[in-house]
C-alpha cells in the first residue's frame, strides 16, 4: 500500500450534466426510452413524449432537456454501472431550464449559442448552426475548451 503524495485544496466544480446553480431551475422527470440517455446530454421526445425521452433521434427538431447527473443507479439486468449512461427504462431528472454542466465538443464563448446533432448527440457551441444541428435554446455562461466542462443556461 502507498501512501497519499498528493493533496487537493479545492473540489472540481461539476461534472457532466451536474446542476450549476440553484435557481432558477425547472426538471421534470422521465424514462429513458434507450440506452443513449446520458448525464449531461440533451434529450428527444420519446415514443410517449410526456414520459419518455430518448438519447438520440434522427427525426428530431427539437429538445426537451438535459439529462441531470444522478449520484447512481440501480443496474439491474444493464451494462451501463461505473458510467454517464443510463439504462433503458431508467427514471431520468431532466432540466428543463437552468444553469448545467455540459462537455461541447468545440472551444465555447460566452453567450455562444449551444446546438446539438440529433443523430450523433454531439454538442456544439457558436454563433451560427453547424449543419445537422438543432438549437437548443441554451447559452454558454462560463466558457471552456474543447472538450471541457462549460456551463450553460437557459431561463
Amino acid at each position: 500500500m502507498t501512501f497519499q503524495n498528493k493533496v487537493n485544496l479545492s473540489q472540481v466544480k461539476y461534472f457532466d450534466g451536474d446542476i450549476t446553480r440553484d435557481n432558477p431551475i425547472n426538471i421534470l422527470p422521465f424514462f429513458a426510452e434507450d440506452e443513449n440517455c446520458i448525464a449531461g446530454k440533451f434529450v428527444f421526445a420519446g415514443t410517449n413524449p410526456t414520459t419518455q425521452v430518448k438519447g438520440i433521434d434522427q427525426s428530431a427538431t427539437s429538445i426537451v432537456g438535459i439529462v441531470k447527473r444522478l449520484g447512481f443507479q440501480s443496474n439491474i439486468g444493464g451494462s451501463n454501472i461505473n458510467s454517464l449512461s443510463y439504462n433503458k427504462g431508467s427514471e431520468l431528472t431532466i432540466v428543463l431550464t437552468g444553469f448545467i454542466a455540459i462537455r461541447p465538443s468545440n472551444k465555447s464563448k460566452h453567450n455562444d449559442e449551444v446546438y446539438v446533432n440529433p443523430t450523433t448527440g454531439e454538442i456544439q457551441t457558436g454563433t451560427t448552426k453547424p449543419e445537422n444541428f438543432i438549437e437548443t435554446g441554451f447559452r454558454v455562461f462560463e466558457p471552456n475548451g474543447a472538450n471541457e466542462l462549460c456551463e450553460i443556461y437557459k431561463l
